[in-house]
């Protein structure tokens, strides 16, 4: 019984590892995401963006 209960919490564990790490790895990609949206509304910005204010 004792090594069953220890068997779902590795996997319970591993689980929740897994989660974590896509978690983390979704984050930095939103963040990259951000970054290169902040990139790309300055170099809309700097061709004349009169337009750019009226995409967001």
């Amino acid at each position: 019984m004792n090594d069953d209960i220890e068997d779902v919490q590795r996997k319970v564990e591993m689980t929740r590892q897994r989660y974590v790490d896509q978690f983390s790895a979704m984050e930095e990609a939103i963040s990259e995401m951000q970054s290169q949206q902040s990139w790309m509304m300055s170099q809309l910005q700097s061709m004349g963006g009169s337009t750019v204010s009226s995409m967001m």
